[in-house]
């Protein structure tokens, strides 16, 4: 049987306790985070406006692209969010490594509801706006150009 030191226990648990505080000094932004989407519509708008008139319905249909995705899927991420801390934690993977592995699959969530209609949940167009879109060749609500659902990123801090 071999056994540790004292010394050699009390290092891996020092080495641990900076792992755990290292882990919980970051975050993971999903969205448009601050110094992303900053491409501007022909009209003048900014993604980031065009992406709040969406997901809060200012003016328009609500049409969540964000928060609706994230609750839909809380339990799936929620589960993957214990995974990567466990493999922080227990497998020596980095925290920064594991949080943009949590972020890119939210990210995936969100564009995934471009596809789907808001997996299933979104308004129908208006009429008015079917005949406009009809004239590009597009169908689909919030998909015109793919600048928005093309913003849509993470960024660890």
């Amino acid at each position: 049987m071999n056994r540790m030191k004292p010394t050699d226990t009390l290092k891996t648990m020092e080495d641990y306790q900076k792992k755990l505080n290292d882990a919980l000094r970051l975050v993971v932004k999903v969205g448009l985070p601050e110094g992303t989407g900053s491409g501007v519509y022909p009209g003048g708008q900014t993604v980031i406006e065009v992406g709040a008139i969406h997901e809060y319905g200012a003016g328009v249909p609500r049409r969540s692209w964000l928060r609706m995705p994230m609750e839909l899927y809380r339990k799936e991420l929620a589960k993957f969010i214990a995974k990567q801390f466990d493999l922080v934690t227990g497998q020596n993977v980095d925290a920064r490594k594991a949080l943009g592995l949590v972020g890119a699959k939210a990210r995936n969530y969100s564009t995934e509801a471009f596809r789907t209609n808001g997996y299933g949940m979104w308004p129908a167009l208006a009429p008015s706006t079917v005949k406009r879109k009809e004239r590009r060749g597009k169908q689909t609500p919030l998909v015109d150009t793919g600048t928005l659902r093309q913003s849509i990123t993470w960024r660890v801090e």
